[in-house]
């Protein structure tokens, strides 16, 4: 096949996922830098699809290295004989397309080599990972998969923030706008103690909060899905990315804590913004749907004294802006049974405000263990 990537080829690989970035909130398709590395790889395999009664090759066997929303260091570390044999491959189905000949033959190959496929997707649904292995033995036939595991999972959570003394603005002021209009920006900051909006970090202030991150991060890292802020993304978020907003906890001029917001979805890579714009509406166009990316506190009672101060500095900051803001973020397993509700515990300790996370969707990764 042509190796060389074009833009009809793109955009035609990209339509087929039309439905599910309206109904699920993690991406699972290839962008385009990946989508270029997937096809120029001599190892991926292509399904020729036909769309509008036109054959188009799009990448359906992939290398686990070409796709970014893949951590390559847990299945390096987790198979690490199949990645260096060549055959530990990312494999994509699609609800109502027939497994291709030319992905069914390299799957039979793969499965005399006792190669190992990961799936990925929805929890639930037509587009769920179960329902695609189910279609998946449904083509290879009985005794070919000789196991599957459940690898992990990654929780997408929203909680609407509920203050009955907030006059909702139609026009709502910005967080930093709110932080200047109380007196806790930067200009007011300076080598004070407390809880700030800053708009920008030292390169200094950024490395002692990098090197925090990085070692909660050795923990959470610990999973199949590289979804989330890397410490290297959560270093460049800290320093280059002026609409990130940064509350700090500083004491004496030294920032320890930090909590990273944004308003701006179409910033972090592994969101659709089409499911959040189609369940919220008016709240996304509004920018009432607030994304926390990234906390990073020192774990000790100390930090946790800290985490309450910015807390409290979140809900003065919603009430200034007269905008009661839904929280989102998402978690691994690691954090999902206990991040949810230590938050609500913090939030709802302010005075007024009230919150419950809520689930919105679950997305699983799957490994299954081909074998003739």
């Amino acid at each position: 096949m042509n190796r060389e990537p074009t833009d009809e080829q793109f955009e035609a690989y990209r339509s087929l996922f039309s439905e599910l970035r309206q109904t699920h909130p993690q991406r699972c398709e290839l962008a385009r830098r990946e989508f270029d590395r997937a096809v120029e790889d001599e190892a991926t395999v292509c399904g020729d699809v036909e769309l509008d009664g036109i054959e188009v090759a799009v990448p359906q066997l992939v290398r686990v290295d070409v796709i970014d929303w893949l951590n390559a260091d847990f299945f390096q570390r987790t198979y690490p004989e199949a990645h260096a044999s060549g055959t530990l491959f990312h494999l994509t189905l699609w609800p109502d397309i027939d497994v291709p000949s030319d992905v069914l033959i390299a799957l039979k190959d793969l499965a005399v080599r006792g190669g190992t496929l990961v799936l990925d997707g929805p929890s639930t649904g037509t587009w769920s990972v179960r329902t695609a292995l189910d279609r998946l033995t449904g083509a290879l036939g009985n005794g070919v998969i000789s196991d599957q595991v459940l690898l992990g999972t990654q929780t997408y959570w929203a909680g609407p923030l509920d203050n009955p003394y907030i006059d909702a603005s139609e026009n709502p002021r910005s967080l930093s706008e709110a932080a200047h209009a109380i007196g806790r920006d930067a200009a007011t900051a300076r080598r004070s103690s407390g809880s700030y909006l800053r708009l920008d970090l030292t390169e200094q202030e950024a490395n002692s909060m990098f090197d925090l991150y990085a070692a909660a991060y050795e923990v959470l890292g610990d999973h199949p899905c590289a979804q989330g802020v890397t410490p290297e993304e959560f270093r460049h978020m800290m320093l280059h990315e002026p609409e990130m907003t940064k509350l700090v906890f500083q004491r004496d001029g030294e920032v320890e804590s930090i909590c990273l917001i944004t308003p701006q979805l179409d910033s972090l890579d592994w969101i659709n913004t089409e499911f959040y714009q189609a369940r919220f509406g008016d709240q996304f166009d509004s920018g009432r749907l607030h994304w926390y990316p990234a906390i990073a506190t020192d774990p000790t009672s100390t930090g946790a004294r800290n985490a309450r101060s910015l807390v409290e500095l979140i809900g003065e900051l919603y009430e200034a802006a007269l905008n009661p803001a839904t929280i989102l973020f998402d978690t691994p397993d690691v954090n999902s049974a206990f991040l949810p509700p230590y938050l609500e515990e913090l939030i709802n300790g302010l005075p007024h405000y009230e919150v419950r996370f809520e689930v919105i969707a679950e997305h699983e990764y799957h490994a299954v263990q081909l074998g003739a």
